[in-house]
């Protein structure tokens, strides 16, 4: 499963005079450039870790990727995707298009933890989100219409938004 990863506080302060700025970025870039030269030799065709398989038997092709973001509060934190094309037997069977499905998760606070599941078939979207803390939860309850308006926005036909509690 997808996780994200919390936010650390910045290497230097964003004030800093571009020398020590250019160093810090020189230091810290080594651990990331290997860990998204890792993911993209695993997602690779014909590599193992690229190729997952349902329990229906069908295998499919899927992508991880860790994308950093900046807080305002001047922390990074990490996203962690995963997309994969959606293509079960039954998608053949009905003449569905296959579809995509993506996962992602991020842990900024004061939300914590929060997990997503996409899955687009044609012009129709599956949104299913867990929090792992019951306020957030809430939260992202009363903001399903919103969501609801920004896929319709989005020439997306929504066709369940689900939001759970937990992991």
């Amino acid at each position: 499963p997808t996780q994200g990863q919390q936010p650390a506080p910045a290497a230097v302060p964003a004030d800093a005079p571009a020398k020590l700025i250019g160093h810090a970025l020189l230091e810290e870039t080594t651990g990331p450039i290997a860990r998204t030269t890792l993911m993209q030799a695993a997602s690779l065709p014909g590599a193992p870790s690229a190729i997952a398989e349902h329990a229906d038997g069908v295998a499919t092709k899927h992508w991880n990727l860790a994308i950093p973001f900046a807080l305002p509060q001047g922390q990074t934190a990490i996203a962690h995707f995963e997309i994969s094309r959606d293509e079960h037997k039954a998608a053949a069977a009905e003449r569905k298009p296959p579809g995509w499905r993506v996962n992602f998760s991020v842990d900024v606070e004061p939300m914590g933890p929060v997990h997503a599941q996409v899955a687009l078939t044609g012009h129709r979207a599956a949104v299913r989100l867990w929090a792992e803390r019951p306020p957030t939860a809430g939260a992202l309850r009363d903001s399903v219409g919103d969501l609801n308006a920004a896929l319709k926005q989005a020439a997306l036909e929504p066709s369940e938004i689900v939001v759970r509690e937990g992991a």
